[in-house]
């Protein structure tokens, strides 16, 4: 197949002068398609690409539907190549071409590249600009789980714990729903125990916060410790900053002032009583825990005739059938 002819003309140039789509589409269907963008960038010798010759709206969508495929192809192979700020602008460009082309498959095509341009802003570390391009996702497709996903992990970025977990117990609603089939359970174990990372997350004392020990008492010393993190976080002190810097310091100082709040006021008493309490129960969880481990690493295993003889003292027991009383036998003595 020629690229170019005398004039400078590739054959796509050739096909779209004839006016006739039907050639245009013909010549488009046998480019392979590694080499699609070459012809459809190619200038001819009056310095213009295929896209820009005069044409029918029939040819246009024709050639635009093509260049579309380029584009996506690009922006996915600069993002495993690890060039993300190319990646941004390939599915940037894109989404405002397939806007432009009719066809039933319109809004599905923008919801994929809309979200491949989140996860290309994700890995630059544009969590902000990521949660807005999957939140267009959302907009137009209600059901896209892996939007929901790819905003709980950019919403973590921006320390904004409350916000992920929403997003996370969203997304194992929607796959353990009845109008989702097959929900795959590693999936759904996978977000949850991102979910209990959280709630650690969210469940850090108010001394952790701020950086002093627990049940520390000098008013003084907590004031300093929380002037001296204001100093960092507080939005007017990063007001020149990124966006993203600018989100992640609001969300890390609303929760230093709340922690700071707390601390230095009249509820402290209530608070310290309560963390007391948190902190005593889970002490006592994890030795519990321990205790029985090591009783069970310990233990030698039930002998045959021991479980035979305990078999037969549950043979008495009224009102079981033999199924009941073995299913009894082995949640009890089971090792």
């Amino acid at each position: 197949m020629s690229v170019a002819s005398r004039e400078g003309n590739n054959i796509v140039h050739e096909a779209i002068q004839t006016k006739d789509p039907r050639v245009v589409e013909t010549v488009l269907h046998h480019i392979p398609v590694e080499s699609m963008g070459e012809y459809l960038s190619k200038r001819n010798l009056e310095g213009k690409s295929a896209m820009e010759l005069e044409a029918s709206d029939g040819i246009k969508d024709l050639v635009q539907s093509h260049w579309l495929v380029v584009l996506s192809l690009e922006g996915n192979q600069c993002y495993k190549e690890g060039r993300f700020d190319e990646a941004v602008e390939k599915y940037k460009e894109a989404v405002t071409l397939c806007e432009s082309i009719p066809g039933d498959s319109k809004a599905e095509n923008i919801v994929k590249l809309e979200y491949n341009c989140g996860r290309a802003l994700f890995r630059r570390g544009c969590f902000v600009d990521c949660i807005q391009h999957c939140l267009r996702c959302i907009e137009i497709d209600p059901s896209y789980l892996n939007a929901y996903s790819q905003i709980a992990q950019a919403k973590i970025e921006l320390l904004d714990y409350a916000g992920a977990k929403k997003d996370y117990e969203t997304l194992v609603t929607m796959l353990t729903s009845k109008g989702t089939l097959d929900p795959p359970p590693r999936q759904v174990n996978e977000i949850r125990l991102k979910l209990l990372e959280i709630d650690q997350s969210l469940k850090t004392d108010h001394y952790t916060i701020l950086g002093i020990d627990k049940f520390f008492t000098d008013d003084q010393k907590i004031k300093s410790a929380f002037r001296q993190l204001a100093r960092r976080f507080h939005p007017d002190k990063v007001m020149g900053e990124s966006e993203d810097v600018r989100a992640r310091c609001r969300n890390q100082f609303s929760r230093i002032q709340t922690a700071y709040e707390v601390l230095s006021g009249p509820s402290k008493e209530e608070y310290d009583l309560n963390l007391r309490i948190q902190l005593g129960t889970e002490a006592v969880r994890q030795s519990l825990l321990l205790r029985r481990r090591q009783s069970c690493e310990s233990s030698p295993p039930t002998s045959p005739v021991i479980r035979q003889m305990r078999m037969r003292q549950f043979l008495g027991s009224e009102g079981k059938s033999p199924g009941d009383v073995s299913r009894s036998f082995d949640v009890l003595y089971r090792n």
